[in-house]
């Protein structure tokens, strides 16, 4: 198998931090990006981008840098779907960027073209100097937490050095190869195709005829399936294959309740979008806020995407679909969603909400009109797979704050003053994450 020998070095750091790794050939750059995470020992939760500064290019992740600066003599590509291959030529080199914030710039020189028929996964080689911690202000700020750490007698020395030993890991570099090896893994099969397991979820499908759900849960590796399996509250033992995992989410997936749980996770949107799917044999050349609106789907296991970038849904899950989404669940759905976008709205601006304030949440949009004891039903329908807010008695709690009972303070706090009820467009906005970015009028 192909592979690329590179040293990714973090820029300004002195003594310099940097990896030597084999990446293997024919993979994105957004399957690179998530490598290139694991070998420097990144948190990973930080927008990235690409720079090849001789062809004047930018390539970035679109669903995460949609409003990103691009310069006007640059040029732009989706890394979702920009191979590597012609990027990766013997003595060049490119900027990858993590934390728009810090601003942490990597020099990623490629040294050599590997054949090494023995590795299936990426592999760090050689490494010195372990990885600043998240959030620590880029590499001068790296260095001023350092240089406060040498004095213990600075005033900050205490409260910074507690921070930094909960952000800080010392680099293990048989730690990091044994999870890329299961995590990233790469396959060369009989049809002479490679085939890309990775976190990203961009799994090669087996072939362009009918697709089942089992074929495509296969594409994913064990660590992948266990997460799928804990949307669906799926513990199997320890022990347990991948096989195991494979059989199991199939069967569950495939009861009717299962898929309807997914279904009344979706936005109005993403619904119409997935029966469009449904009612294709696939669908190509979407628009970036359609694939968009696929995220969830494919998230939950119900959704594939070819490696000529097609999504499809597979066969026996198309089936179960038109079984389940008739006229009435529609209904059902589309007052779920609702509740839904009530629920996230409320979690930003209250983090707690008794029914009747949600029922006034809800009857801002004009369809309902609706008393508590309707909307407490609706609510009763809540899938399983839903917790962002968690119900006890008459409230509806984000999740993070039952720890220590927490939404009492707010409670107390809030006492007798009127909650603020906002637009049917400031809860969709707020819904949506992008309430901040945009102006309302506070009227219906």
């Amino acid at each position: 198998m192909k592979f690329f020998q590179i040293k990714i070095s973090i820029k300004q750091s002195k003594p310099p931090i940097w990896r030597r790794c084999l990446i293997p050939a024919g993979i994105t750059f957004d399957q690179l990006k998530d490598i290139l995470i694991e070998v420097m020992g990144w948190g990973g939760f930080h927008l990235t981008s690409f720079e090849v500064p001789d062809e004047k290019l930018i390539i970035e992740n679109r669903y995460e840098n949609e409003d990103s600066f691009v310069p006007y003599d640059y040029n732009w590509k989706d890394a979702q779907i920009t191979k590597i291959d012609s990027y990766m030529k013997v003595g060049k080199w490119f900027t990858f960027t993590y934390d728009f914030g810090d601003d942490w710039e990597h020099r990623v020189e490629i040294e050599d073209v590997v054949i090494d028929d023995t590795l299936t996964s990426p592999k760090v080689l050689k490494y010195k100097g372990d990885c600043p911690p998240d959030d620590c202000g880029g590499i001068y700020g790296y260095y001023d937490i350092l240089e406060t750490l040498k004095d213990k007698n600075n005033p900050e020395y205490k409260e910074m050095s507690e921070w930094f030993k909960a952000g800080f890991s010392e680099y293990d570099i048989e730690d990091v190869n044994d999870y890329l090896e299961d995590a990233f893994n790469v396959e060369v099969r009989d049809d002479g195709k490679i085939y890309v397991n990775d976190e990203l979820g961009y799994k090669s499908i087996i072939d362009d005829s009918g697709l089942s759900l089992k074929e495509l849960l296969g594409c994913y590796t064990k660590f992948e399936l266990e997460l799928i399996g804990n949307m669906y509250g799926l513990k199997l033992k320890k022990k347990a294959t991948k096989d195991d995992y494979i059989n199991t989410l199939h069967d569950l997936m495939l009861e009717p309740q299962s898929l309807k749980s997914a279904l009344l996770m979706l936005k109005s949107e993403e619904f119409d979008l997935y029966d469009k799917l449904a009612r294709n044999s696939y669908l190509e050349n979407l628009s970036n806020e359609e694939q968009k609106n696929l995220g969830r789907m494919f998230s939950f296991g119900y959704l594939g995407i070819r490696d000529n970038h097609v999504f499809d849904i597979p066969d026996d899950v198309r089936d179960l679909y038109f079984e389940v989404a008739d006229d009435d669940f529609r209904d059902v759905e589309k007052q779920i969603a609702w509740l839904i976008d009530c629920l996230s709205a409320a979690s930003v601006i209250y983090g707690v909400i008794d029914l009747s304030t949600l029922t006034k949440l809800f009857n801002r949009n004009r369809d309902y009109n609706l008393k508590a004891g309707d909307v407490e039903a609706i609510a009763d329908e809540l899938p399983s797979i839903y917790n962002d807010m968690i119900r006890k008695d008459e409230y509806f709690i984000e999740k993070s704050l039952i720890e220590d009972d927490m939404y009492k303070k707010l409670l107390e706090i809030q006492k007798n003053i009127p909650y603020y009820i906002p637009t049917i467009f400031e809860i969709k906005a707020l819904a949506d994450g992008t309430f901040l970015a945009r102006e309302f009028s506070r009227t219906n």
